[in-house]
């Protein structure tokens, strides 16, 4: 608890803002900047950053407190924070004291050449997914002439960095079906008969250009926005029947 009713609602009220932003974010990632945002702000950070790396999802990179560093850089920020997170359970958020001893952190590489010219020093960080060829880690930081993070501040990190490893989870899980979804409607595309697929109402939702091709010729097949029917009374019959079956 903090010292007053007023400031406890405070840090509830923007713990819980976090948390929304994180969610809308796994559903719209463009809003990824406000979330990790949100994140930084609720646990005292100056600085955060969420970062992918391997085949997943692509272009998860966002950085709140500053702009992105150049490619290279932040490829060693991404190799270093996932070595410094990789004995870490997902959705645990650790201070670096806990993994590594202040003066040994000091003569780090992760310090030497990233958070120490970047005028950082004391930070929280947690794995947030971690799969063979993809991996999401949440950081966030201090400048160097700030104290280190309260236990207030890691009680709200604990409280946070789960929801946003579930988001991160559900955003991976979102994109795989994605990319499912567009392999299968190239290898249909590509198929030389008519394809049309519909929904439960049996209106239609996809098809491919040969069937797009047979209802412009006018040759028996109506594909319309709401539904799929045949120009003949009869044709139309049978093909709503063979539909519902």
């Amino acid at each position: 608890m903090d010292g007053d009713l007023g400031v406890t609602m405070t840090r509830i009220d923007t713990v819980h803002r976090a948390i929304r932003h994180i969610y809308e974010a796994a559903l719209a990632p463009g809003q990824w900047s406000g979330a990790v945002t949100a994140v930084a702000q609720a646990i005292g950070g100056h600085k955060a950053i969420l970062s992918a790396q391997g085949s997943g999802t692509p272009g998860l990179a966002v950085m709140s407190g500053g702009e992105l560093p150049p490619p290279w850089i932040q490829r060693e920020v991404e190799h270093g924070l996932i070595r410094w997170t990789h004995a870490s359970p997902i959705g645990k958020p650790l201070r670096e004291h806990a993994l590594m001893a202040d003066p040994a952190f000091r003569k780090s590489a992760l310090y030497t050449d990233i958070i120490g010219p970047a005028g950082g020093f004391h930070g929280i960080a947690a794995p947030l997914l971690r799969l063979p060829d993809h991996q999401v880690v949440f950081a966030a930081g201090r400048e160097s002439c700030a104290v280190d993070f309260s236990p207030k501040d890691v009680n709200a990190a604990r409280r946070i960095v789960p929801h946003l490893a579930a988001a991160v989870q559900v955003q991976s899980r979102l994109d795989l079906a994605d990319r499912r979804a567009r392999d299968a409607h190239e290898v249909i595309a590509r198929l030389d008969f008519g394809v049309i697929l519909l929904d439960a109402r049996m209106r239609p939702i996809y098809a491919n250009p040969r069937a797009e091709r047979l209802a412009r010729d006018g040759d028996g097949l109506i594909l319309a926005r709401h539904h799929v029917s045949a120009m003949s009374a009869g044709d139309a019959r049978a093909l709503q029947g063979a539909i519902a079956a």
